[in-house]
């Protein structure tokens, strides 16, 4: 990886083509989204939704990703919630706020952590 003076980015991918040049602009969508479809869930900490109408998510809530659009933001579906308010739209720079299931929901309440 090499960067350039405008915030490009020269990467070798090392699969036996030409190093691939990422604009500046294009650099922050490389970065891994944590959650993909159909991952489930928890709000560590409280904190305000990205939605049209946001809505405070408190920690112990769990979900269903929906989504995970161009920008890697999520739409998640919460269970606690009820109609249109069940779906809220978290961004990247929230995702600390949350952390993946570490069991199934299925399972008993006593098993799982969401």
């Amino acid at each position: 990886v090499r960067m350039g003076n405008d915030g490009a980015v020269l990467v070798d991918l090392q699969d036996g083509h030409a190093p691939h040049l990422i604009r500046g602009s294009d650099v922050s969508k490389l970065a891994k989204v944590p959650f993909s479809e159909n991952a489930r869930v928890m709000v560590k900490q409280e904190f305000i939704s990205d939605s049209a109408q946001p809505l405070a998510l408190r920690s112990g809530q769990s979900g269903t990703v929906l989504r995970v659009d161009e920008d890697g933001d999520l739409l998640i579906h919460f269970d606690d919630l009820k109609g249109e308010e069940a779906q809220q739209w978290v961004f990247s720079v929230n995702f600390a706020y949350l952390g993946a299931c570490s069991s199934p929901c299925g399972a008993s309440p006593r098993e799982a952590s969401c």
